[in-house]
């Protein structure tokens, strides 16, 4: 085993010497300059810089941390980095919770498909209504596209099964819009069904499980029971009866089951199945006795508006008051656009990323809004002071715009700081909004030192201990909820991966080099990425087998086996399998005392720096290693943060307008090198950082991460938006891929 650690430290030496570049010196300038020539910044990037203090070069990066590993200027730790750590480790768990979910969704929608039929034969009651009895194929189908959706076989008419399954075509297809004859003729208040949103996005595009799920939960969010409306109203009720205990929903717990998500999100937008289940009485009671029930209690009517659907007639209505089977959830932001948008008192086609970092406080934003919508985004702010997950962490994107303390240097009250606030804040936003992007509503417009310090961090306690503890809350949230069970996935697909290698390559990890061998960069990548498996095989007897190809597919079943075996729960080693998950983020409870322990730390050296106290040898090695931590919280173990994977691109929909076919993105580009000139006992530092640039476009179609990262290195890549372009090396970023920097 160390044998073969040597061969692939080895080639990483080849390759990082293939790589390398000869730095020769820059004579007769200051040393900041120097080093910022060396760093590949030409005379006008190097002014600019002179100039404000700080500068995002147009140097495309694979992954954030991947600016803190090479060493050879001190560092910077951005709040950019750290908060995509949090993101990409945050977005993993919230995965694992929807894993769950989908499992539970299906175990739902069977009990209450079959206990339906008893809602009309309860016994002990008075003749049903009529209109009960008009409503249950309503109530049928709508849950019968949700399981077939699932994959789930469900028994139907024949007429009736061909209406689902065409829907479900449609569904599958996420192509145009319209509205089956079943649901009713098109109307004011719900014109048509837009089938783009069932186009599975984000990481439910990983398995097909998820993709089921996503386009079930999608079509249960998107079907209205509208409360004014009577068939509607009668169906919801119908399956709010089979929903509820007594209807057949054995001993679950309607509250908790729909307030899965609700400290993470807060209020969902339309009343809830649980709401549906309360009001199973009134099946004996009458339908009208239910409308007044449901119209006394309700406390406030919907904010958001997701349908296609006219203008309403009462400026005071955004959507019409109706039960959704699995309702999305009300955010700040997306209230925020609703009233930004409200074509009675504005003319825009869609909102504006800035109106979320106005609403947080930040100046450039602020200054950059008309008067109209920044009003709005004050009246916005008291929808920020809940108490759920979300808002909490709008309110720590919030502090980095509180005042810069005293001590820190000048640059940290500039404008060009507040400028790369407002970048972090909003990039910060988009990745949140990526990670619940199923499950928010989303918006629809009507038609000289004695020794060179290894690196600084920013100097904003306030901020960093807002965001460790925010960590520790969603830690233990996660926690009770199940979603920090140990991931395998990784290391199945990384064994498998390495078996493909070595089979179709006839590559011998013990006697080939990659470059004799022929592999690509990519497939050399592949090889160091997935090295550690080694460790899970059993490697006796091999070299004994003395023709190359069948020791090679020895070695190949190996590994497959190795993977069955973790993949059915019975591992050969368990004890090396606990090693492994350690050093590579399987285990997600781990990773997150990680980071927390890492942003903890980062606010203890913010506090020590703004004295201007010089940090240990201890805190030193801490920051020159930080890269290394930063990819051990995002999945890479070992040594494989040397390779990282282009994925970093995440996009997200905001809001679409069907008056122009398009739909609002918001999400980050691939990371940047930002340099950064630091003051430190009267003499500037040039140092490096990672920023996450934020980007807002329209596009025709909704695009996923793969689409939108294929887009980085193509000429139809958005430009960067206009406030954030006085702080980018020339104002722009070319078109240019993270190898070619």
């Amino acid at each position: 085993m160390r044998r073969l650690g040597l061969a692939i430290l080895a080639v990483l030496v080849v390759l990082a010497i293939a790589r390398g570049q000869e730095e020769k010196p820059v004579p007769d300038q200051p040393q900041w300059k120097s080093d910022a020539a060396k760093a590949g910044l030409d005379e006008a990037a190097i002014k600019q810089l002179d100039r404000d203090g700080l500068l995002i070069a147009d140097q495309p990066l694979r992954q954030a941390f991947s600016v803190y590993v090479e060493g050879k200027l001190p560092t910077f730790i951005t709040s950019d980095a750290v908060l995509n750590a949090f993101h990409v480790l945050f977005e993993e768990s919230v995965k694992r919770l929807e894993e769950t979910r989908a499992e539970s969704l299906r175990e739902l929608l069977v009990e209450v498909y079959a206990a339906l039929p008893k809602a009309i034969e309860r016994e002990g009651r008075a003749k049903p209504d009529e209109i009960f009895i008009a409503s249950m194929p309503r109530a049928r189908m709508v849950l019968a596209v949700a399981l077939r959706l699932l994959g789930e076989k469900v028994e139907l008419s024949e007429d009736e099964a061909k209406l689902v399954e065409a829907e479900v075509r449609q569904a599958e297809g996420a192509v145009g819009s319209g509205k089956p004859e079943w649901l009713g003729k098109p109307d004011k208040g719900f014109l048509a069904i837009d089938y783009t949103r069932f186009k599975p996005l984000g990481f439910y595009t990983d398995s097909t499980e998820l993709q089921r799920y996503f386009r079930a939960n999608r079509w249960l969010q998107t079907i209205p029971f509208r409360v004014d409306r009577d068939e509607e109203l009668a169906a919801a009720l119908l399956i709010g009866w089979a929903f509820s205990a007594e209807g057949g929903g054995k001993s679950r717990n309607p509250r908790r089951e729909m307030y899965f998500y609700d400290w993470f999100l807060g209020t969902g937008d339309d009343l809830d199945l649980a709401a549906a289940a309360d009001r199973g009485r009134f099946l004996s009671l009458g339908l009208e006795n239910a409308r007044e029930s449901i119209l006394d209690d309700i406390k406030d009517m919907p904010a958001i508006n997701d349908q296609l659907r006219f203008i309403p007639e009462n400026p005071q209505e955004v959507a019409e008051l109706s039960f959704r089977l699995m309702p999305s959830f009300r955010l700040p932001d997306a209230v925020l656009f609703q009233r930004t948008t409200n074509p009675e008192a504005f003319e825009r086609t869609f909102p504006q990323g800035l109106e979320v970092a106005a609403m947080l406080g930040n100046g450039v934003a602020r200054d950059a809004l008309d008067k109209k919508v920044l009003a709005e985004a004050d009246r916005a702010i008291a929808l920020t002071q809940g108490s759920s997950m979300y808002c909490e962490s709008l309110r720590a994107l919030a502090t980095l715009n509180a005042p810069a303390e005293k001590e820190a240097p000048a640059l940290f009250r500039s404008t060009a700081w507040q400028v790369k606030s407002c970048n972090t804040q909003l990039a910060g936003w988009a990745q949140m909004r990526h990670a619940w992007l199923l499950q928010a509503k989303e918006n629809v417009l009507y038609a000289g030192l004695a020794q060179v310090p290894a690196g600084f961090v920013e100097p904003n306690p306030e901020f960093w201990c807002s965001l460790a503890a925010l960590c520790e809350r969603t830690q233990t949230a996660l926690k009770d909820l199940g979603a920090l069970r140990v991931n395998y996935t990784a290391i199945i697909q990384d064994c498998r991966a390495l078996a493909k290698l070595i089979e179709d390559k006839n590559f011998s990890l013990f006697e080939d080099s990659p470059q004799d061998a022929g592999l690509t960069e990519a497939e050399t990548e592949t090889l160091i990425r997935t090295g550690y498996t080694l460790m899970l095989v059993d490697l006796a007897g091999l070299k004994d087998i003395k023709d190359k190809e069948k020791r090679n597919k020895e070695f190949a079943k190996r590994l497959r086996d190795a993977a069955t075996d973790i993949e059915g729960g019975n591992p050969k080693s368990p004890e090396v399998i606990e090693e492994v998950l350690a050093e590579n983020g399987g285990d997600l409870d781990t990773a997150w005392t990680a980071l927390i322990s890492l942003i903890r730390r980062i606010e203890t050296l913010s506090h020590k720096q703004l004295r201007g106290i010089d940090f240990n040898e201890d805190e030193r090695k801490f920051i020159q290693h930080v890269g290394q931590s930063l990819a051990s919280c995002m999945f890479y173990g070992g040594n494989s943060w040397l390779t990282p994977r282009d994925d970093a691109p995440r996009a997200a929909v905001v809001a679409s307008n069907p008056q122009l076919g398009k739909f609002l993105h918001v999400g980050i580009g691939r990371p940047r090198v930002m340099y950064i000139l630091y003051e430190w006992k009267s003499e500037r530092i040039l140092c490096k950082g990672a920023v996450l640039p934020y980007a807002e476009f329209t596009h025709a179609t909704r695009l996923t991460d793969t689409e939108w990262t294929a887009m980085q290195s193509t000429a139809e890549r958005p430009a960067a938006p206009e406030w954030l372009k006085p702080i980018i090396e020339g104002g722009k970023f070319n078109n240019n891929s993270p190898d070619e920097d």
